[in-house]
């Protein structure tokens, strides 16, 4: 079924509809967390590290995050698609934080659904539960499965404004230029969705905010040029915003 305009509207209903620009800070080139192994080969001829596959396109390799009856990947998709990125071109920060995808290829679409809206494109319309390129029996989140997401893990810990503390991971979150004293940029995640901050990328190539920010998409168009993202921050928020469909975002799947 085609995504309908009213789904769209019920978001904004809930104060999604809210003009967002991922640029904050200066890139960062900080080494990934854990490590940051290369699943790459750099020795491969041709091509830029930006090309190298650095993750599996197996969902089993992925984990898993039940969370009020669904079903998560516990990690970043990784796997390559022609047009996506690892950041800072390294094959390193795939493994650690999956790949970057702008909105068109996460949904596989032609890349002009970057600037045309799908109520306008036949080739650019999107169906519910939307594959993209998650793997056989996933599906990219609709905006109503990351504002559940959200709304069920503060219900579940009596508080508001508080979900990204639970879905962050324990580690790999950098503090931040405006930090409350004692307070972490680490999560406890609580409920094994392991969210890391990987950043994303500008449409003219320029990295930025790994470290600090995750960002995450929505199936959601608004307007032709923007679509929606899931946002969490160093300070621990997590809210659902828009942003430019050509700007390169992380992909987390869930099951059909």
């Amino acid at each position: 079924m085609r995504t309908q305009f009213s789904k769209i509207a019920l978001l904004a209903a809930f104060g999604l509809a809210m003009a967002f620009t991922f640029s904050c800070s200066s890139g960062n080139d900080d080494p990934p967390p854990n490590g940051g192994g290369n699943n790459g080969d750099p020795s491969i001829s041709g091509g830029s590290p930006s090309e190298y596959t650095g993750g599996s396109c197996d969902a089993s390799d992925y984990g898993r995050a039940e969370i009020d009856g669904k079903v998560w990947m516990a990690k970043n998709w990784g796997c390559y698609a022609q047009g996506s990125k690892c950041y800072n071109n390294n094959p390193a920060y795939c493994n650690a934080y999956g790949r970057l995808y702008d909105w068109a290829t996460a949904m596989n679409l032609p890349s002009k659904c970057n600037n045309t809206s799908s109520f306008y494109d036949n080739d650019c319309l999107i169906e519910y539960p939307h594959q993209g390129i998650c793997p056989s029996g996933w599906h990219i989140p609709g905006g109503d499965e990351w504002f559940s997401l959200v709304n069920y893990v503060e219900s579940d810990r009596g508080c508001s404004h508080c979900a990204a503390k639970y879905l962050k991971a324990t580690s790999g979150w950098n503090e931040g230029p405006i930090q409350i004293q004692g307070e972490s940029s680490n999560g406890e995640d609580t409920f094994r969705f392991a969210a890391l901050p990987g950043g994303g990328v500008y449409s003219d190539g320029y990295f930025d905010q790994a470290g600090y920010y995750g960002f995450w998409w929505a199936t959601e168009e608004l307007l032709a040029d923007n679509a929606y993202i899931l946002s969490i921050t160093y300070r621990e928020v997590a809210t659902l915003r828009q942003n430019s469909k050509d700007f390169g975002f992380s992909v987390r799947c869930v099951k059909d």
